[in-house]
């Protein structure tokens, strides 16, 4: 082990904390109501107020009035990591199950006739909650590599006694825009979207330090973090709804890149930093952008009771690269495709099931213990039962399977660091029509 070693570790340190996420690409979250839990292929549905996120031009297909929806979103979620500490040995394995019990989404329409008027609250991006209760892998490595290279001695490693590492992402937005027939065929809309996200980090550990020459203890040492990161964005959502046929709907959907410019306030922060990573430093300025995205949908009526849908969303995250500190670098374009089915069982209850794949354009060097956004498969379904002509009730549950990944350390000599996920959904909404 090398000076390198330090050097490799804490820039996936610095860098590579900067953002995560989970149900949609790097940093985005698909899933932004429980319709859409159900049945993911919603980019081209004209059905519910949540089209807003996915298929906004299609709201001139609802009927005329005021619609109010609500939703939440309940994840239990699984984060493994295993890998092997600096002192060699068997691997070791450090696992996060903390839920996210509050995900929620907010929709009102107003369909005046050919101009629709609507706004959201949702959470388009972010990771939520994630705590390692012991620590991650990462941190033993950082710690023996500062105290190589400080001491000039190679043979010194830390071996971690006591971690923590808890972190949380979310980003806040609101939108607003209207929708316009054109012709019974044709619908476009506009909308804007404020962001406001927040990154929180808060760490610590103790080591002892060894010295593998004579096996001895030389040395204790104590880290803590505690800072996070804010910043505010906007931008615009363009829609395009065809309706070729009674039976036949295709959704667009572009929304435009969102500049992100992450400031750090940081309360403590005695993890070794050289002059080159001051990610985490008081008043630092990070750019990590949300990428622009090209949602298409189609939506094919079978029978009057059974409609089948596909579509997919395509991220363009290379685009959204700024700079070698916004964790972005090594990302390829990502994108997702879906399909979906609903049956109306009964003039009140409509059931349906969906399957997601996604690509979030990934790779081993994107891998680390900060941030493992890893391909998944979304395996969904619900219902939709209307207690009356102006309320409708919609529960919904899923599970991500995520494909595992794995890192190999060009400095390292020990086997690649293995990193798994598993998630599972349960939401509940609620739409009223108002008039």
């Amino acid at each position: 082990m090398k000076q390198e070693v330090f050097v490799c570790a804490l820039t996936v340190f610095l860098v590579a904390a900067s953002g995560t996420a989970s149900g949609g690409n790097i940093d985005y979250i698909s899933t932004r109501s429980t319709n859409y839990i159900r049945n993911f292929s919603r980019n081209a549905a004209t059905d519910a107020a949540d089209i807003i996120s996915f298929n906004p031009a299609g709201l001139t297909r609802m009927d005329e009035g005021l619609y109010f929806q609500i939703n939440n979103q309940f994840v239990l979620k699984t984060y493994r990591i295993t890998g092997y500490a600096p002192t060699g040995g068997d691997a070791v394995e450090f696992e996060s199950t903390k839920p996210d019990l509050l995900l929620p989404s907010f929709y009102t329409v107003y369909n005046s006739g050919d101009v629709v008027w609507f706004g959201a609250f949702t959470v388009p991006a972010g990771e939520g909650s994630v705590d390692f209760e012991n620590g991650i892998n990462e941190m033993p490595w950082i710690e023996t590599g500062y105290q190589q290279t400080v001491t000039g001695n190679p043979d010194l490693v830390a071996s971690m006694t006591d971690g923590r590492f808890e972190t949380s992402s979310i980003y806040l937005a609101g939108t607003m825009g209207f929708a316009y027939k054109i012709s019974d065929v044709l619908s476009t809309s506009v909308a804007g979207r404020c962001i406001n996200s927040k990154k929180t980090y808060d760490a610590e550990a103790d080591f002892i330090i060894i010295d593998c020459s004579t096996m001895q203890t030389v040395d204790t040492s104590h880290r803590e973090l505690d800072a996070e990161k804010t910043a505010d964005g906007f931008g615009m959502i363009f829609g395009l709804n065809i309706s070729p046929s009674d039976v036949l709907n295709i959704g667009v959907r572009f929304e435009t890149a969102t500049r992100l410019e992450f400031e750090t306030e940081t309360e403590v922060n005695d993890w070794p930093v050289t002059s080159d990573l001051l990610s985490f430093n008081d008043g630092y300025l990070q750019r990590r952008d949300l990428p622009a995205v090209l949602g298409i949908g189609l939506s094919y009526r079978l029978t009057p009771l059974l409609t089948v849908s596909a579509g997919g969303n395509y991220y363009f995250t290379e685009n959204a690269d700024n700079g070698s500190d916004d964790g972005l670098d090594d990302y390829k374009d990502g994108w997702e495709t879906t399909i979906g089915l609903d049956y109306e069982f009964s003039p009140r209850f409509n059931g349906s099931i969906g399957y997601q794949y996604t690509d979030v354009g990934g790779n081993e060097i994107t891998y680390n213990d900060f941030e493992f956004n890893l391909n998944a498969h979304f395996l969904g379904l619900g219902g939709c039962y209307s207690l009356s002509e102006k309320l409708d009730l919609s529960l919904a549950v899923a599970r991500l399977l995520f494909v595992d990944g794995t890192h190999s350390w060009i400095f390292r000599p020990y086997d690649p660091t293995e990193y798994h996920k598993d998630n599972w959904y349960f939401s509940l909404g609620m739409q009223c029509k108002v008039f």
